[in-house]
């Protein structure tokens, strides 16, 4: 840790003394952390060296609108000289949840310099619904995925950034949610390639480690098509009114994108809508 802070305390030294001494020369700008998968999102790269140029753009889940707009401007403070220059983009998101925002990737005389690395968190503006006339009806969602849902729930896009869809029958106490990671965002933050088997471990530990006697089911997976599904059960004691829960947890992979299922109910109900609760998860394509 000692290490660390000198290490620090060394560079915000050189920094003061020389800019170009400073790793993280590209600053990333925006005027907000949480945007709409619709909006318009403008980003503004800013640096200060005259000797950079752009070499490309690293979108992610990003399309890129408009720009570059490409501006300079110099100022002189206490006999010093500094130059300016900003790179604006406008992007719109193709995915909901936790985004990593463009990187502008750029040379300086042979050197490869990334502006820094930004996320924001992009939610819905509704769900569009394809109204079927079955008992489950099929949602359209997010960016873009499908899952379909009986009757019986009632369903809203999530209020937080993480969540997709969230589900609800509060008469039978029927609670749950679906959620998303984007698996080359996921490899970019965790620096390797996550196998489903890597993924569902992890996300079960969250939502099941904290739970008062907790009792795990054995694991179950299964190929549809090209989409890799992996469930369990679980069930525990809700300590605040002392009844027996049961969720249902799976983790379906497509190419592209893990997705997460948690269906809940009380326990003494899980005979009557587990049937339910696979079909949900079983239903999700994108």
């Amino acid at each position: 840790m000692r290490i660390a802070k000198n290490i620090f305390l060394i560079l915000c030294i050189l920094f003061i003394s020389n800019f170009k001494s400073f790793a993280q020369e590209i600053k990333t700008r925006i005027d907000q952390s949480v945007f709409k998968i619709n909006d318009k999102i403008k980003v503004t790269y800013e640096y200060y060296s005259d000797d950079l140029e752009i070499k490309h753009l690293e979108l992610y889940t990003f399309d890129v609108t408009s720009g570059p707009g490409v501006k300079h401007s110099t100022t002189y403070k206490g006999g010093q000289k500094t130059d300016e220059h900003t790179v604006t983009y406008t992007f719109k998101a193709t995915r909901l949840g936790k985004q990593r925002l463009p990187q502008l990737v750029m040379d300086e005389n042979g050197k490869t310099l990334v502006s820094e690395a930004v996320d924001i968190d992009v939610v819905a503006d509704g769900l569009n619904v394809n109204v079927e006339e079955s008992k489950f009806k099929e949602y359209k969602a997010g960016h873009v995925f499908y899952i379909s849902f009986p009757g019986y729930l009632k369903t809203n896009a999530g209020d937080t950034s993480q969540s997709s869809i969230v589900y609800q029958n509060e008469e039978n106490e029927i609670y749950g949610f679906v959620t998303y990671q984007n698996k080359q965002y996921l490899q970019l933050e965790t620096g390797k390639e996550m196998t489903l088997n890597d993924f569902f471990k992890s996300e079960l530990k969250k939502y099941a480690d904290d739970k008062p006697q907790v009792q795990i089911g054995s694991t179950k997976s299964q190929k549809k098509a090209s989409i890799s599904f992996m469930e369990t059960e679980v069930s525990f004691l809700q300590a605040e009114s002392n009844k027996k829960i049961y969720f249902f947890f799976g983790i379906a992979e497509t190419d592209t994108t893990f997705y997460t299922v948690l269906c809940q109910a009380p326990e003494d109900k899980k005979d009557k809508y587990k049937h339910d609760f696979q079909q949900i998860f079983y239903s999700i394509k994108d």
